[in-house]
């Protein structure tokens, strides 16, 4: 069965902190794409579809941190879907860089340099 996804998702094993109502809280990535993310919420942490936020990934072995700007689309127990509203150039390109390489998509990596 064929994807129907637009934008392929990859697990993100790296460290993430979400801002939202104010407070910075770790929190774990299930899956990252160009658009978005799923995480996992703290315990006692709810949010609702609408809601804005920020996502920060800190890339393993690395000191490249990748700001997103997002909105809570979906909550569902302790999971949030995050669309990413904003992301600057140099977000863009990390986090493109970071999906190709878990992907290993080679055209992925050659599209960003061009």
């Amino acid at each position: 069965m064929k994807e129907k996804r637009r934008f392929q998702r990859t697990p993100f094993d790296g460290e993430a902190h979400l801002r939202a109502q104010g407070t910075l809280f770790n929190v774990e990535v299930l899956d990252l794409s160009l658009k978005g993310a799923l995480i996992t919420l703290p315990p006692g942490v709810t949010m609702t579809p609408g809601e804005a936020c920020a996502l920060s990934l800190l890339m393993e072995d690395s000191d490249i941190r990748i700001p997103l700007e997002a909105t809570v689309r979906r909550t569902e127990r302790d999971l949030a879907g995050l669309e990413f509203v904003r992301i600057d150039v140099d977000a863009m390109r990390h986090l493109r860089r970071l999906l190709a390489l878990h992907l290993g998509q080679d055209e992925m990596l050659s599209a960003d340099e061009d």
